[in-house]
C-alpha cells in the first residue's frame, strides 16, 4: 500500500513568504485581523512553491522506493551457470564463493560439494564456482546500475 504525500497548505506558504499570518476569508487569502488581501502575484508564487515542495516529496518517495526495490532484488539474487546449477548470489553467497575459490586454489581442490539456491547439495568444479561468482558479480552490478 502506497503512502500519500501531502501538500503544504497555501496559507502556510503565504504566511512564510509574507512573514504575516494569512487565513482564508471566503475565496480570498487575507492577513489575520486586517482587510489586507494577498495579491494574485503572491498567490501565484505560493502555488508554484507548493507544487515544487510536493514534486520534491514525490521524487524523494520514488527514489526511496527504487532503492528499496534494488535492495530487495539483491537479497534474493540467484544465478544459473552453463551446467544449469542455480546458485544464491546475495552478498553472503558472493563472499562465500570468493572464499571457497581462494581456499580451493590454495589447497589444490578441483571439486567440492556446494549448497544450491534450492538447498540441494551438488558436486561442482572449481571452474563452475568461478563462473557462478563472476555471474553473481555481474548480476549485482546490473541491478545497482539500473
Amino acid at each position: 500500500m502506497q503512502e500519500q504525500v501531502s501538500k503544504k497548505p497555501l496559507v502556510d506558504i503565504l504566511s512564510e513568504q509574507l512573514n504575516k499570518r494569512i487565513v482564508m476569508r471566503g475565496d480570498d487569502y487575507v492577513e489575520l485581523g486586517t482587510d489586507y488581501v494577498v495579491s494574485q502575484e503572491n498567490l501565484d508564487v505560493a502555488i508554484a512553491e507548493q507544487s515544487s515542495i510536493y514534486d520534491k516529496e514525490v521524487q524523494d518517495k520514488i527514489d526511496t522506493e527504487a532503492k528499496q526495490a534494488k535492495l530487495d532484488s539483491l537479497a534474493v539474487l540467484t544465478v544459473t551457470t552453463a551446467n544449469g546449477n542455480t546458485f544464491d548470489a546475495d552478498d553472503v553467497a558472493r563472499a562465500d564463493m570468493l572464499s571457497a575459490i581462494i581456499a580451493s586454489d590454495t589447497l589444490g581442490n578441483t571439486e567440492q560439494q556446494w549448497k544450491m539456491a534450492d538447498n540441494s547439495w551438488v558436486l561442482i568444479t572449481l571452474g563452475e564456482l568461478k563462473e557462478a561468482s563472476a555471474l553473481a558479480i555481474q548480476a549485482k552490478g546490473a541491478i545497482l546500475s539500473s
